[in-house]
């Protein structure tokens, strides 16, 4: 009779574990957003690397502030996803490619628009 008590105790348990395990995590951001906000971040953080520490951190918090402002969330909303994000490594790889890729565009088009500026200036 013990055995058998066990035996459900252990089948209930594992099946709340595995049930748990099964649930998707919900994203207040979507991936397209969280996309854009990262890599918005990545480029105020290379901005800002070269400044003493004393003004990093105070430029570095305003600029955190004013970019979770421009994509309309709070910074206790994007942390909790971030969070979130950080459990899932595949999400979290699948989106930091896409924000390397948009930091790579950004990049090449800055390298192009340089270009240009330095051949019409070239020209005059």
């Amino acid at each position: 009779m013990r055995k058998i008590g066990v035996f459900i105790l252990f089948y209930f348990g594992t099946t709340l574990f595995m049930s748990c395990q099964d649930e998707k995590v919900k994203f207040m951001i979507p991936d397209e957003e969280m996309i854009k906000i990262l890599t918005d971040l990545h480029i105020s953080e290379a901005a800002i690397l070269s400044l003493n520490s004393n003004l990093k951190d105070s430029i570095s918090n305003l600029h955190y502030q004013q970019i979770f402002e421009i994509h309309g969330i709070s910074d206790s909303i994007f942390y909790l996803d971030l969070e979130k994000l950080r459990l899932d490594a595949k999400k979290l790889e699948k989106i930091y490619l896409k924000v390397l890729d948009n930091i790579e565009l950004l990049n090449v088009t800055k390298i192009e628009k340089d270009s240009t500026n330095i051949n019409s200036k070239e020209d005059k």
